[in-house]
């Protein structure tokens, strides 16, 4: 006998329900981890019964949990749930994030219908639950820092909270910790923020900063070392080698401008320097495929991760030595703390083994009205950190706050670090530490003198229409420097800003300087190093000005600069992979000059 068709419809409606599968269930997600454990972890996030899944559905980072209003805190990141290939059919889908200790409680939340991030345009249909940081005193970020006294080396380590005990123990002996230094404590606010996402969108409680410094170390020597809390926990055992007695060698490190920072979960972000996948861009569309194109065009970290590839090559570099120098624009994170967290993440391999020491850049530093040399050029290339956050995250030997130049020594080489974006002009303070540091330099000691600054003051570069471009500004530094530096015999420049290698003869007011007597050079050669990880310059090239003498070397190319310094010679070499050099660069000294990375 044939059932009523009402008694059918009333059967079914019963079934889905006691059995769950009904299709007006509300979506769920869920992370496969209730509590973060360690400084970087793979967290697995599902969302499940989601009902006509579409390609612009997400799982996004909420950064604190408690977020609700996200066009004042957006999202850190994001995946596509289409990526999970069941999803569009079946509406469960699962992605992999890679989750960094941003010491706050974090959230993942089910975004739909996305539109736009910046301004809310999506509806959150599901979040997880808050999930907390295991270990409020877990260390993470440690990296090392220089003074400028011999037998010195400083540690820095973030925390979620500040607590008494905390320290850096270390010793010669692996396990065997005969001395220990006790920490201090820093962090900033949004409210010492300049403006910008660093005061707003983009502000996050970076962690508790604890300083500590290791003292009467004895030279060429390997040390071992950890950090942390002997009431809560410590970090892996670290090591590194301190450099020679002054003015003594060998000596080999590396140096790098201009790098930037890397996701490696594939995950998109929507700073402002990215190819910026605000306005949703459906994946297989011509316009997600331009975005891509243009990624690979530029060696943009989004899509090659230049940025990450080169520190991954310093760090299987078995000659890498022991020392990181850093010469400006450092994690682009541009006003988001997140940025740097994933920076931190990055580096910590290499520089918890080679003392760190870097200069700012415009990425770091420039902000209108806060006294950088770019006023008239309403410059806000820190998205309105301002240096502040330079100088908390990574404290150079300053001689106080906001004077960003300094010294310091490695075996034979004095080095002299400066900032192009505050004023160096003849009479300025930077100007006259610099003077006076020359004239004092004991070259008896330091047969080597390297000068470190951020703007590039000799380059083939036709960006000059205003204060704030390459020619101008090479112009600028030329007309303060170039006497002086001839004078006191300056052997090198190391800069970036521009994103390629570029290395000059020894010059001195635009011509080529022969050599002495006894073969040594007797001017300054000018070497652009900002090739390691941000997108290419390619359009401040003039193929006219590479063709002039005065340019040994150019290549666009990402790598890194390996250094060898005796008491007689200083050696650099320069590694490089991503060969996108066109043809119509007319100058034979434009290939085949970087070592190719094969560690």
């Amino acid at each position: 006998m044939a059932e009523a068709p009402g008694r059918l419809m009333l059967l079914l409606a019963v079934f889905l329900a006691v059995g769950g599968m009904s299709a007006s269930a509300a979506p769920t997600l869920q992370a496969n981890i209730s509590s973060l454990t360690s400084n970087s972890q793979a967290v697995f996030v599902s969302a499940i019964n989601v009902t006509s899944p579409a390609a612009n559905d997400a799982i996004a980072l909420v950064i604190p949990a408690n977020t609700t209003n996200y066009t004042a805190t957006p999202p850190q990141k994001f995946k596509w749930i289409q990526s999970d290939a069941n999803y569009l059919s079946s509406g469960t889908g699962s992605v992999t994030f890679q989750i960094y200790n941003s010491h706050s409680d974090f959230k993942f939340i089910l975004a739909r219908n996305v539109q736009e991030w910046s301004t809310g345009n999506f509806t959150v249909a599901a979040e997880t639950t808050a999930i907390p940081i295991a270990n409020p005193q877990l260390p993470g970020q440690i990296h090392l820092l220089l003074t400028n006294i011999t037998g010195q080396v400083a540690v820095q380590w973030t925390t979620l909270q500040q607590a008494a005990g905390a320290v850096v123990q270390y010793g010669k002996t692996s396990g065997q910790y005969t001395s220990s230094a006790n920490a201090t404590f820093d962090t900033y606010t949004a409210s010492q923020m300049c403006g910008g996402e660093a005061a707003t969108t983009g502000y996050l409680f970076p962690g508790v900063f604890n300083n500590a410094l290791m003292t009467n170390l004895s030279a060429s020597t390997q040390y071992f070392y950890r950090v942390g809390n002997p009431a809560s926990n410590f970090s892996a055992e670290y090591n590194f080698t301190t450099a020679p007695v002054d003015g003594q060698g060998p000596v080999q490190f590396l140096a790098i401008a201009d790098l930037g920072y890397c996701e490696t979960d594939s995950s998109l972000e929507w700073e402002s320097d990215y190819p910026n996948p605000i306005t949703y861009t459906p994946p297989g569309t011509l316009a997600a495929l331009k975005v891509e194109f243009d990624n690979a065009w530029e060696g943009n970290w989004l899509s090659f991760c230049a940025a990450r590839e080169v520190v991954n090559a310093m760090l299987a570099d078995p000659n890498k030595g022991t020392l990181l120098v850093h010469n400006g624009d450092i994690s682009y994170a541009q006003g988001f703390t997140y940025g740097w967290d994933v920076y931190w993440d990055m580096m910590q391999p290499l520089i918890s083994h080679l003392p760190y020491m870097a200069v700012q850049g415009n990425h770091e530093r420039d902000w209108p009205n806060t006294g950088d040399r770019y006023l008239q050029e309403n410059a806000k290339d820190s998205g309105g950190e301002c240096g502040v956050v330079f100088e908390k995250r990574i404290p150079m030997p300053i001689p106080h706050p906001g004077q960003q130049w300094y010294t310091f020594t490695y075996g034979p080489i004095f080095f002299i670090q400066f900032s192009t974006e505050i004023d160096f002009g003849e009479g300025s303070a930077q100007h006259d530490f610099i003077y006076n540091t020359l004239k004092s330099v004991n070259r008896t000691t330091f047969p080597w003198l390297v000068v470190g600054l951020h703007r590039p003051y000799l380059e083939p570069s036709v960006y000059g229409p205003n204060n704030k471009a390459d020619i101008q500004n090479q112009q600028d530094l030329q007309a303060a420097f170039d006497d002086i530096f001839f004078q006191y015999q300056v052997d090198m420049t190391w800069f970036g800003h521009t994103h390629w290698y570029s290395r000059s003869c020894p010059v001195y007011k635009k011509q080529c300087q022969p050599p002495a007597s006894d073969g040594s050079q007797t001017a300054p050669v000018h070497v652009n190093i900002g090739n390691a990880g941000a997108s290419f310059s390619w359009d401040v090239v003039d193929p006219a000005v590479l063709t002039q003498d005065i340019y040994s070397a150019f290549a666009i190319q990402h790598g890194y600069l390996r250094v060898n310094a005796s008491r007689t010679s200083l050696h650099i070499q320069v590694f490089c992979f991503l060969t996108l050099l066109p043809a119509w660069l007319p100058c034979a000294h434009c290939l085949n000059i970087c070592l190719p990375v094969a560690f």
